[in-house]
Parts: structure tokens; C-alpha cells; sequence
């Protein structure tokens, strides 16, 4: 009697000889190279048509934006005095095609940004913590830079090519769409490292054209870095660069011009004592 003995075929073309595991991970790895890729150029179309966006379009998406804010206080003794800067800086230095409003919100947060259509949020803390009109000016002048450049819109079409391919790829029950979603609401309305860089440019020019020299340019920044030990660590996981970095450039760029220091201008009377030590 013949004895059975089952075995494999030494050569089955049915079956890979590979491991599984390391083709979903090719497979894994080769989508995702193609979808940084379609969002890399769908983010330079976004970058092409940026441009041609009308003014009266990015003022209705800054009016949604602006609904999101709370604190904003209209009264605000120093909110006339802004505007005087900001207005006398877009009539000499800054060529816009819209009035840029200047707002004041009740918080102690350390911080400025400007939404699309011409609004510059200024918080109540980093009014506290400036010291002199020149270093106030310089941070007017960086926002209004994102105007320039058209940042504002920039980084919302590109969230906007982010979702839409999650959407695509996952459907619209994800978790990961929640959270690409979120990207698009007020809190994370930032730019990115060069976008930062462009601006500082600007600023650093409106502060030429407003007084005749650049004295102040980089206080925020000093401020900023001596605030806390843990400064140069976080920026590396942050949208803007490191501020020794902002400080160094702006010091190049002010070299490589000409640009002259001279004595600071005193905030007006309606800012008070400044608070040197809200810097954070």
C-alpha cells in the first residue's frame, strides 16, 4: 500500500513568496507618496490662483472668520490710535486694495494676526506688553505684510485641498476628516516659516517708511526669546521660525539696506505703563 503524504508544491503561483506584512506596507507607502504629491501641486494651483481672488470675496471669508472671536471690544480707547497707524502705513507704505481695520480684543493673550479682507485682531495683551511705538508699528506692519502676500488665503485653500482629499480617500465618517476639519477654523489660521519671513520683510520696510530708520524692529522678538527656557526646543514643532532666527534675519536684512537705528517713539498716553513682563 502507497502512503499518502501531503506537502506544498515547491512552486505555487498563487502564492507570493514575500511577506504580506511588507506589501501592505509598500502598497501603504506608495499611496501616500501619491497623495503628498497630488497635494503638493494642487497646493501650487492654489498658489497660481490666489492672486485673482477679488477683495470683496476674501472680506465675506473674513467676515466668517471674525464671528468666531470673542472679547472684541469697539470702545477701546487705544483702537483709534491703531487705526491711525495702520491707516497712515497703507496710505505711505503699504499698497493694499482695501481699508484695513484695526480690532481690539479683551484678551491676555500675547498675540496679533490678520483675517482675510483686511482685519488685523489685536489682543489686549500684547498691547501690555509692547514698549514703544516703533516696536507696535513693526508688528502692525508684519500683519499688514500678510495682506501683501496673500497668506491668509494661501494657507485656507491649501487646508481646504487637505480635507478634500481626506474626504476622497476616507469618506466623510473619519476621525482624521474631524481633525483636518478643525484645521480650517479660527485657532489654526497660522503660516508657515517663509510666509513668517516675508512678512517680517514688510514690516521691517513699513517701519522705514513711517520713521526714517528701523529701531524696534526685533524688541517683540527679544522678548519673546527671553521668556522662557523652553523657547528654542518649542519652535521647532511651531509654524513660525525660532525668534533668534527672526531677530538674525531681520539684522541681516537691515544691513544689507542701510537701514539706521534711532531713538524709539513713546507709546501714547492711552497705552499706559507698559507691562515688560507679559511677554508670553
Amino acid at each position: 500500500m502507497v502512503r499518502y503524504t501531503p506537502k506544498l508544491p515547491e512552486k505555487n503561483v498563487n502564492v507570493t513568496p514575500r511577506s504580506h506584512i511588507r506589501e501592505l506596507f509598500v502598497l501603504l507607502s506608495g499611496l501616500i507618496a501619491i497623495v503628498v504629491v497630488v497635494y503638493f501641486l494642487l497646493g501650487l494651483v492654489v498658489d497660481q490662483l490666489v492672486p485673482y481672488v477679488p477683495p470683496s470675496f476674501e472680506k465675506k471669508i473674513g467676515s466668517v472668520y471674525l464671528r468666531q472671536i470673542e472679547g472684541i471690544d469697539k470702545k477701546d480707547p487705544r483702537q483709534p490710535v491703531l487705526q491711525a497707524m495702520v491707516d497712515d502705513m497703507t496710505e505711505k507704505c503699504v499698497d493694499l486694495p482695501y481699508d484695513v481695520e484695526v480690532i481690539v480684543v479683551n484678551d491676555q493673550l500675547v498675540n496679533a494676526f490678520a483675517l482675510p479682507g483686511g482685519k488685523i485682531v489685536v489682543f489686549d495683551g500684547l498691547l501690555k506688553a509692547v514698549e514703544s511705538e516703533n516696536e507696535l508699528a513693526f508688528i502692525l506692519g508684519h500683519e499688514l505684510g500678510h495682506f501683501v502676500n496673500k497668506d491668509h488665503l494661501r494657507g485656507l485653500g491649501r487646508a481646504l485641498v487637505g480635507l478634500s482629499i481626506s474626504l476622497t480617500l476616507l469618506g466623510t465618517d473619519s476621525h482624521l476628516n474631524d481633525m483636518l476639519g478643525s484645521s480650517l477654523n479660527l485657532n489654526r489660521l497660522r503660516f508657515s516659516q517663509q510666509q513668517e519671513g516675508k512678512a517680517d520683510i514688510v514690516g521691517i520696510n513699513s517701519l522705514q517708511c513711517r520713521y526714517g530708520h528701523v529701531k524696534g524692529a526685533t524688541d517683540f522678538f527679544e522678548g519673546l526669546e527671553a521668556s522662557s527656557s523652553f523657547r528654542q526646543l518649542r519652535h521647532y514643532f511651531a509654524t513660525h521660525p525660532a525668534e533668534s532666527k527672526r531677530i538674525d534675519d531681520i539684522e541681516e536684512y537691515r544691513i544689507k539696506q542701510g537701514f539706521e537705528k534711532k531713538a524709539l517713539q513713546q507709546l501714547p498716553s492711552v497705552f499706559g505703563t507698559p507691562d515688560s513682563t507679559s511677554t508670553e
